[in-house]
């Protein structure tokens, strides 16, 4: 396996579509089953394996700004679930739970056998990785929230978003994804680069899952008492979703462990992960420090 730490994203004179291209080389890709066909995983680096779960209309290109540094710490697999990106579509009924539980049984499929590893789901990513950690009991070090819903807590109402469909043209479709980017990713829209605009394409086109109906609904009052590791939330502070209302996140999780950790990242938005990259990488590690032997 190449290393991934030594990527970068957007150097200079690189398009987009040849920066994911070099960092995707630089993986392993792995298959677990999903019903009748395969969930895609990529992974790279070395060390206590460290599973990512990407947001709706995602796939691991969620992760884009954060896999140099964390492949240098973890072994990382990147999920793209099923009905997203190249991974085929999950059998019926489509709901958190099916995804949940073909995602548990893939990390059964590509990690070492017993390994014990970190998790980390930015919004529904979050949600499904909640599901997830209470099916995998003792095996689970940790699993961190980042923008997630499916708490049933206050939601803040957003400006619609561009239908980019209508686009007729290349030009007005990523005018809208980079519109809807500002309205529901990013709090500073000066940091919509065009990497995000080009995974927002390439991400939504190949997006099947519907995930928004699950995000009001208390889908993880009941699994999460029975998750054994350690329960943690990241959240952009300037989040277009639920900015104003973190800390009802915050005691959902402390009402379930009350040594939960919970961050925030200074004036990022929902994707915080890729707005905040840096502030993100060094807090995760912070977070996660002392936990499964990592010492940051």
């Amino acid at each position: 396996m190449n290393d991934a730490a030594q990527w970068a994203p957007a150097r200079r004179g690189e398009s987009p579509a040849e920066g994911v291209a070099e960092i995707e080389s630089a993986a392993e890709k792995r298959l677990s089953p999903n019903g009748s066909g395969h969930m895609i995983w990529h992974v790279w680096g070395r060390g206590v394996p460290l599973v990512l779960l990407h947001g709706g209309f995602g796939s691991w290109l969620h992760w884009i700004r954060n896999i140099p540094f964390l492949a240098a710490r973890f072994t990382v697999f990147a999920a793209t679930m099923p009905g997203f990106g190249e991974s085929d579509d999950a059998p019926e009924p489509h709901t958190p739970e099916t995804i949940a539980s073909i995602v548990s049984a893939g990390i059964d499929h590509v990690l070492p056998p017993a390994q014990r590893f970190h998790m980390l789901g930015f919004s529904f990513g979050g949600m499904v990785g909640g599901l997830v950690a209470a099916l995998q009991g003792d095996r689970l070090l940790s699993h961190t929230f980042s923008g997630s819903g499916g708490m049933a807590l206050t939601r803040n109402p957003v400006e619609p978003l561009k239908n980019w469909r209508l686009a007729k043209t290349e030009p007005d479709r990523m005018a809208a994804h980079r519109r809807n980017l500002e309205i529901l990713m990013f709090a500073d829209r000066e940091k919509v680069d065009d990497l995000a605009v080009y995974i927002q394409n390439w991400n939504t086109r190949r997006g099947r899952l519907r995930t928004y109906k699950f995000r009001h609904l208390d889908i993880l009052g009941e699994p999460l008492p029975k998750v054994k590791g350690r329960l943690m939330g990241l959240y952009g502070s300037r989040d277009a979703i639920i900015r104003g209302h973190l800390h009802e996140r915050e005691r959902y999780l402390r009402a379930v462990q009350p040594d939960a950790v919970f961050r925030e990242i200074a004036g990022a938005g929902h994707w915080a992960c890729y707005e905040a990259a840096e502030a993100f990488n060094t807090t995760y590690m912070d977070m996660v420090q002392g936990i499964g032997g990592l010492k940051g």
